[in-house]
């Protein structure tokens, strides 16, 4: 279903523009994108959003994971949680069964809120801020160009020269 939205949106700006392969102006995209998912979801948006950065760079799981939990530590770093007391959590963690996929999302984003309610913050104010700061053309130019430094598909962001020689 996402993928038949980003089509659609794409068929959108298409149809805005009259015909197909032209220049596409950010305003002109912004708009159209806009009418094809008024009244979708968070998650159709940032699947759009998603798509239009990666489509020539995809990304994978491995990635999206170290991305994610980068972005949950220093969640609880901001927040002033210890290097130590996150490493304690790390291996309370892996030292415990694996769990479901569908139910720790489910659990990560139940507590994403619990977080967001005890610190008054409005987390889908939050995301929908990082969301539009995602789409704009200067933020899109600068991940491209960290991600064209990378080095591979590992965990740790940045660039290695000696690891790029042997590719």
């Amino acid at each position: 279903m996402i993928t038949e939205i980003t089509k659609d949106a794409i068929r959108k700006v298409q149809a805005a523009l009259g015909r197909e392969g032209v220049y596409v102006s950010w305003s002109t995209t912004q708009r159209a994108l806009a009418a094809a998912f008024k009244g979708k979801g968070y998650q159709d948006r940032v699947s759009a959003a998603h798509s239009a950065l990666f489509h020539d760079d995809p990304t994978d799981v491995p990635e999206r994971l170290a991305r994610f939990f980068e972005e949950v530590n220093e969640t609880c770093q901001a927040f002033g949680m210890s290097r130590e007391d996150a490493h304690k959590l790390v291996d309370y963690t892996y030292d415990r069964p694996v769990g479901d996929p569908a139910k720790e999302i489910g659990a990560a984003l139940l507590t994403l809120a619990s977080l967001s309610v005890v610190t008054g913050f409005d987390m889908m104010s939050c995301a929908e801020a990082d969301l539009e700061k995602l789409q704009r053309p200067e933020t899109i130019a600068r991940i491209r160009a960290k991600r064209s430094t990378r080095h591979g598909r590992g965990p740790l962001p940045g660039f290695d020269a000696e690891q790029r020689v042997h590719e």
